[in-house]
């Protein structure tokens, strides 16, 4: 007699992480430090832009200021999870 083994169900594949998905992984990550804009084509995120302004939209907290050096600004920007800090002296 010949035995009859049941059908292997196929495994779900793990869905990859969206871009919008490892930008918050890597403000989360960097905590305060923040993330630098150049650091997201470096991750394979070419436009960060738009999926920042995705997730804005989705309801996250990402602000940014621009990176200065000797008080000149700089092309650097720096993203950051959460809100703004509040300006120096305003209560």
């Amino acid at each position: 007699m010949k035995q009859i083994t049941p059908p292997i169900e196929p495994q779900s594949k793990p869905k990859p992480i969206t871009q919008s998905g490892r930008i918050i992984r890597m403000l989360t990550d960097a905590g305060s430090r923040g993330v630098e804009n150049h650091k997201f084509p470096e991750a394979g995120i070419l436009q960060y832009g738009a999926r920042i302004n995705g997730l804005r939209k989705d309801g996250h907290s990402i602000y940014c200021e621009q990176k200065k050096i000797d008080g000149r600004a700089t092309g650097t920007f720096i993203y950051y999870l959460g809100d703004a800090p509040d300006p120096e002296g305003s209560k």
